[in-house]
């Protein structure tokens, strides 16, 4: 156990001391310009990704993001470039990233790790980052994104916003970008495993006017519209979960009548006696 503990304790140091280094372009450069150091710290990285301690993980995936998204004031789009391609070359290395996630979602912990590994796909995926990634790497991390099947819908009941949030940018990217057999797949999936459903009555019926609520109804809004639009059995199913006469109604060209501030007052006095 000892043991254990000094091996942790020396992994997190060295990821640490790679993290504030990286926040340097001239150290991004050197690293660049010297293949040996470079693949040794990204290749460390990645093994530290699969340690059971989550700190660990989540401070080498803290590590794998920061190459993936450069940060620094002008950023330098070749750079990017060749550090993506250094972080997801080879393509099998990504396959982890699906693993821990589906893992951590079982398991209901990690959630730093998993923010950090959904913001990973974010910088590979979704604009304007995305024009920076390779056409094969695109593809190759869309197709893994795509094939976590239900477990993908389990991230937007998460209770930790930051996850929440990357896997509705995700979700759009996928519909966005994705094959239109990818899509309809995704969609039938959303359709059999009721996320649809649970989807709209959050965009329908969650109550509060905190900031997270308005961010959980939104979101909700957003994702019955990436699911329902342009697939027939979705848009038939919310078809037939609206009442006929709700839908006349809110199709009706009229404005709604005004009601006078004292006809108002009295519907309240009669209500309340």
């Amino acid at each position: 156990a000892a043991a254990d503990l000094e091996a942790r304790d020396c992994a997190l140091a060295a990821l640490s001391a790679m993290r504030r280094l990286l926040c340097s372009k001239a150290a991004i450069d050197a690293m660049l310009s010297t293949p040996e150091l470079g693949h040794g710290v990204v290749g460390y990285a990645w093994g530290c990704v699969e340690w059971p301690h989550l700190e660990v993980a989540g401070a080498a995936m803290d590590v794998l993001v920061v190459l993936l998204h450069l940060r620094s004031e002008v950023v330098d789009l070749a750079q990017e470039v060749a550090c993506k391609r250094l972080v997801l070359d080879p393509p099998s290395r990504c396959k982890l990233l699906a693993t821990t996630l589906t893992t951590q979602l079982r398991c209901g912990t990690g959630a730093v790790l998993l923010s950090l590994i959904l913001e990973g796909f974010c910088y590979v995926l979704c604009h304007p980052h995305a024009e920076t990634t390779s056409g094969e790497a695109f593809s190759q991390m869309l197709t893994l994104l795509s094939s976590l099947g239900r477990v993908f819908f389990k991230l937007f009941s998460h209770p930790c916003l930051r996850v929440a949030k990357a896997a509705g940018l995700l979700m759009a990217a996928l519909i966005q970008e994705g094959e239109q057999g990818m899509v309809d797949t995704v969609r039938l999936d959303a359709l059999c495993e009721g996320a649809l459903l649970e989807q709209l009555h959050h965009a329908l019926f969650l109550r509060g006017t905190d900031a997270r609520a308005t961010f959980h109804r939104q979101l909700s809004q957003r994702l019955v519209a990436l699911w329902a639009t342009s697939h027939l059995p979705s848009s038939d199913m919310l078809m037939r979960s609206i009442p006929p006469p709700l839908l006349r109604m809110l199709s009706v060209p009229e404005a709604p009548p005004t009601t006078e501030p004292d006809e108002l007052v009295q519907r309240r006095r009669n209500a309340s006696a």
